[in-house]
């Protein structure tokens, strides 16, 4: 196979062809090598694929960067990769005790992860007969958790229906690899950049797999509706997606834009990185492992005030007015969707034995979700942009408890 996949490269540098596929369709030939992925019924998955050098050593708390080389050898896409650095909670939660279907691999625990995470997934029929249109799914968590293996959202069942069209998912870094928002970095949200390279390698080798690059539609669901958001104001001359969908976030105008670097300084305090000259450089030298298991021993034993590490606004990849850049046309001219589920209120209200309050989930989805997505439905109608269809999802795709949502309106929100 190796003799194989070097002649064929040295072939196509000396006649410059498009991407090569195998007659099965199983090997495609990417910027990042060769990938051989498997059949799971009437769909090709190609389950790890690079896109960007590992964001380990001096890359740590970095930008991404872009593959080199292309591997040498034959990707094997045909296991979940490792996701980025995270940990699941212990204390009594809905994700942990009712809906395990959330949880990398399920089972109650977080599934494989490491720092060398930034891999894609492409779900592709069997058949080559694009190029088919194309989603680009970003998954959810509250920028702290998520990857591609989470259950509920592998989309093998949609490809293996329809048949119509190709479903792309990447990891991107989270919690305090992905937003550590510490003194002396250049440029933050490190997270969200993942994300727009991951967006950068579907265009670049989508076709490969029988997609089309000009129909891409960018779709998250609450942290990666929140990223898709972000997105779409980011790359408002660029944006490389034709549409895009967001499921429960959404922008919002920041509050404050004062960087808040200390918790960043704290655990550097914790983990022996206590010289302000020389934290970044210190914490680049700790393993993985250990800033991790710190920041999971803090969280468990609930220990105040509370760690968080999320985007923070530079006005470059998280916007700070989106209300002044929305009405000043600092957005592309493509078309959206913009919704919200029914039961994202659940996981916002004390859990336990009883049952849940439903006053308190739904006023926690109508502020956090449903009334911050109709003001920006509302913007983006005074401005005038592409048409933009809105939603709430009347039911949830697992089992959740069933508090028996009725339809909110604009007037919800008043």
């Amino acid at each position: 196979m190796k003799t194989t996949v070097a002649l064929l490269t040295l072939l196509q540098l000396v006649i410059g062809s498009p991407p090569w596929t195998d007659n099965d369709g199983l090997t495609v030939q990417t910027t990042s090598g060769y990938v051989h992925g498997k059949l799971n019924g009437d769909v090709r998955q190609f389950l790890g694929i690079p896109f960007a050098e590992p964001p380990t050593g001096d890359l740590r708390f970095a930008p991404p960067q872009a593959l080199g080389t292309p591997s040498s050898e034959v990707i094997e896409a045909t296991a979940y990769p490792p996701s980025c650095m995270q940990w699941l909670g212990t204390p009594p939660s809905v994700y942990n005790r009712d809906v395990l279907e959330f949880n990398l691999q399920g089972l109650n625990e977080t599934g494989n992860i490491s720092e060398d995470c930034l891999t894609a997934a492409v779900w592709a029929p069997k058949e080559v007969k694009g190029p088919l249109p194309v989603l680009i799914f970003v998954y959810g968590g509250g920028f702290t958790t998520g990857g591609i293996d989470v259950p509920y959202q592998i989309p093998t069942q949609l490809v293996q229906r329809k048949q119509d069209v190709i479903v792309v998912s990447f990891n991107y870094r989270v919690n305090i690899f992905g937003f550590p928002n510490a003194a002396g970095l250049e440029s933050q949200n490190f997270g969200l950049l993942d994300q727009r390279l991951a967006v950068e390698w579907t265009r670049d080798n989508i076709a490969a797999f029988g997609g089309d690059n000009s129909r891409m539609v960018l779709w998250g669901q609450s942290a990666g509706a929140s990223s898709v958001s972000y997105y779409v104001y980011s790359y408002s001359e660029d944006p490389i997606i034709s549409g895009f969908i967001t499921d429960s976030g959404t922008a919002r105008d920041a509050t404050t834009t004062t960087p808040f670097t200390t918790n960043f300084t704290y655990v550097a305090s914790q983990l022996g990185c206590s010289d302000p000259s020389e934290e970044l450089s210190c914490m680049r030298g700790l393993p993985a492992d250990q800033i991790n298991n710190f920041l999971a021993n803090y969280s468990n034993a609930q220990a105040q005030p509370p760690l968080t590490f999320r985007p923070v606004p530079d006005d470059k990849n998280v916007p700070v007015n989106i209300t002044a850049r929305t009405l000043n046309h600092q957005l592309p001219n493509i078309p959206g969707i913009i919704g919200t589920n029914s039961q994202d209120g659940v996981p916002f209200v004390p859990f336990g034995p009883d049952e849940l309050n439903k006053t308190l989930t739904e006023q926690a989805r109508l502020s956090r979700f449903f009334c911050p997505s109709n003001y920006q439905i509302s913007l983006r109608q005074r401005a005038g942009t592409r048409p933009t269809r809105t939603g709430t999802a009347a039911t949830s795709p697992i089992s959740v408890p069933d508090l028996g949502s009725e339809r909110s309106t604009p007037e919800n929100c008043l």
